[in-house]
């Protein structure tokens, strides 16, 4: 439901990187980060986070939590 979106976002907005990692097989990277939830997107800026929203969400609503964390 969320990969279209972060897809699209990604497309219009080439200087972001969308990576994803399944939390389910990943279970270092879900505790590092306290993910509790699925899906859980984090904002990163020079490799630290920055935000962590959960929840699917619409491009809209994901666009303007981006512009407000950067």
């Amino acid at each position: 439901m969320l990969a279209p979106v972060l897809a699209e976002i990604s497309a219009e907005r080439p200087e972001l990187k969308v990576i994803k990692v399944d939390a389910g097989t990943n279970y270092e990277v879900a505790s590092n980060f306290n993910i509790s939830s699925v899906p859980t997107m984090i904002l990163f800026r020079d490799g630290q986070p920055i935000g962590q929203l959960s929840g699917a969400r619409s491009k809209k609503d994901l666009l303007a939590w981006i512009e407000t964390t950067r």
